[in-house]
């Protein structure tokens, strides 16, 4: 570009020319490949540390975007560019400038947008005193629930009905595909405890009642069952219960912010957390989740889980041998359980076992899960970033140990290998696995991450730990506790 082809006056004429030829530089696209490179190097640098990304890209376009192009813009006397095109680039420049500022400066905008397009309620406080979910009216549901009989899957095969007890001796006769098969060391008449929660976390894709009716497959089981909820469920569950004739085979405990809660304390902590994190996970498409990694209230709430299944096994008010954890949401509601419930495939004394998403145990930890996100990643970014890197995120549950999740697995490794929907064992199991839990989440939260009950439980798994056996499973297969 030729400067000395624009008419100037004598007193700008220096200004402007270093006001042209810095817009000549930026609107050249024999720059372009530059700016690519810089752009690449970010990306790079974004693999080591999720606050020096943000912060050294924010120092770069200050110093060689918006200062010097600010200068031109607000300079006394305004530039005519030589082409008409140059204005409308110009223009690009401040738009995209504007934008920069909107990711970098103004993080509130882009989470709340981004909690409202996942479908939950921004700021939303778990355990809020008087709080009824909007638009659930708790006695017309039980009556809906009540007027059409629920239908019943197939019975449990370790079900003995002439002594009306479980007998994990039966043969199982292939039933869930081969997964009701029981080992030599299995208790022969065990006692279980379904233990569960109804919390609401403010999402907006599922209001309480439409828990309440998923949850029906839980209410109508001939079990024993104990319950974590909020007031406003108390009269759902105990009611319901009652009118099925099973309310001595019920325990409600209400939970208020003052309740016994190993977790909840961490929730301040795990917000902040949530809130430094989220550029990156913005930058990789939430390759590891998206509930998980931006919703503090829902990574909290998994970690109760095992809180709660451990004081109910210290008081067993039912005093039976095994404990089992099951989703309020499990299978939603859409899943034919057996009346009765023998989970002789998890009765070992000593032991917990998890439930593994699909695959077996030997697969999962020698070759991993790796999902095809090509077809079904849920972003733009999400399927340009696996066209990129086919591999990443498929790692095998052997390597996810704590070092190499805090090192890069955490910005890009959805853990959905072992599940958090269900999973049980004895009292002395489930000790060793709180203690191993707790250990993790507070190891996570002082390396400045968050997580959920699946991340956790990936982490403990890559030690095997003698304690843990595992099942083959899916997220609905409520019927594989057999």
């Amino acid at each position: 570009m030729d400067l000395e082809s624009v008419t100037l006056d004598d007193n700008d004429k220096y200004g402007n020319k270093h006001c042209l030829a810095q817009r000549h530089r930026l609107t050249n696209h024999r720059h372009l490949p530059m700016l690519i490179a810089c752009a690449v190097c970010f990306v790079i640098l974004a693999q080591w540390d999720a606050i020096l990304f943000p912060v050294t890209t924010m120092v770069v376009f200050v110093l060689f975007f918006i200062v010097p192009n600010g200068m031109c813009l607000m300079s006394a006397t305004p530039v005519q560019p030589r082409k008409g095109g140059e204005q409308g680039r110009c223009h690009v420049q401040i738009a995209l400038v504007l934008l920069f500022i909107i990711i970098c400066v103004s993080p509130d905008i882009l989470i709340r947008l981004g909690t409202w397009n996942n479908k939950w309620i921004y700021a939303f406080e778990p355990l809020e005193p008087g709080h009824r979910p909007a638009f659930c009216n708790i006695t017309e549901t039980i009556d809906s629930l009540l007027t059409k009989a629920y239908l019943f899957g197939p019975e449990t095969p370790h079900w003995d009905g002439g002594r009306d007890q479980c007998d994990c001796t039966l043969p199982d006769y292939g039933a869930e595909d081969g997964r009701c098969v029981t080992t030599p060391n299995v208790s022969a008449t065990p006692t279980f405890t379904v233990v569960t929660a109804l919390v609401d976390l403010g999402k907006r894709a599922r209001s309480g009642c439409a828990y309440l009716h998923m949850m029906q497959s839980q209410l109508v089981r001939h079990y024993n069952l104990v319950i974590y909820t909020e007031p406003w469920a108390v009269e759902f569950v105990t009611n319901y219960r009652m009118k099925l004739g099973l309310a001595n085979r019920t325990k409600v405990y209400q939970l208020t912010r003052s309740s016994q809660m190993a977790f909840y304390h961490l929730l301040p902590e795990m917000r902040r957390i949530t809130r430094r994190n989220w550029f990156m996970h913005f930058l990789t498409g939430w390759q590891s989740g998206v509930a998980p990694k931006s919703i503090s209230r829902y990574g909290w709430m998994t970690h109760q889980k095992i809180d709660f299944m451990l004081q109910t096994a210290y008081e067993n008010p039912f005093g039976t041998d095994y404990f089992v954890w099951i989703d309020a949401g499990a299978g939603h509601g859409h899943v034919a359980v057996p009346y009765h419930f023998c989970g002789c495939n998890l009765a070992v004394p000593g032991t917990v076992t998890l439930y593994l998403n699909n695959l077996d145990e030997e697969t999962l930890f020698t070759e991993g899960k790796c999902k095809n996100q090509i077809t079904d990643g849920s972003t733009t970014i999400s399927k340009l970033f696996h066209m990129v890197w086919p591999h990443v995120g498929c790692e095998p549950l052997r390597d996810i140990t704590l070092h190499r999740y805090t090192a890069s697995f955490w910005k890009y490794h959805h853990f959905d290998e072992v599940m958090g929907t269900f999973f049980g064992g004895s009292r002395e199991g489930l000790q060793k696995l709180f203690v191993d839990y707790n250990r993790t989440v507070h190891s996570l939260l002082q390396a400045g991450h968050v997580d959920c009950e699946q991340g956790i439980f990936a982490i403990i798994a890559s030690g095997r730990p003698s304690y843990i056996r595992w099942v083959s499973s899916n997220f609905h297969g409520t019927r594989y506790i057999c």
